[in-house]
């Protein structure tokens, strides 16, 4: 959402644009939203089972042998634990439909084939923006880390 907004905001310095499993948010998929609740939150125990609860939540999106990773977004959690719903709560304000329109460089979007988030929108996210796309040969949400 980030590099969509700058795209269209500063038109002139942004030459070419890659998105990375980039979801469009649009009505159907806010309305969509209410009801899917909190994704990342758990709420901290004095015994840590909350940071297992935290690896159960996430491991779905990581391939056997794949922990390290798994490991380094479980480290990384607990230091916006209290404010790790605000990424998600965001992406789903961002009016992105008026912003599409905007972007004027060159743009391709792809996705993980597994990435149940964003590929289910990609050809109509891809009709929005005007650009071509391209589904990666492997992955899932965690695409940037599984197959740079």
């Amino acid at each position: 959402m980030i590099a969509v907004e700058l795209a269209a905001r500063f038109r002139d310095r942004v030459a070419s644009l890659t998105l990375s499993g980039t979801p469009l948010v649009d009505d159907d998929r806010r309305a969509g939203a209410v009801t899917h609740g909190r994704i990342d939150h758990v709420g901290p125990a004095p015994d840590g089972r909350h940071l297992r609860e935290l690896w159960g939540r996430r491991r779905g999106f990581y391939r056997p042998g794949e922990e390290a990773a798994l490991g380094r977004y479980v480290m990384d959690a607990p230091t916006v634990l209290d404010r790790v719903e605000e990424g998600h709560e965001a992406v789903r304000r961002y009016a992105m439909e008026p912003r599409l329109p905007q972007i004027t460089s060159r743009t391709l979007a792809v996705c993980a084939p597994r990435d149940h988030y964003s590929r289910p929108s990609l050809a109509k996210f891809a009709a929005a923006l005007g650009c071509p796309t391209k589904v990666l040969s492997d992955g899932h949400v965690a695409a940037p880390e599984q197959v740079p």
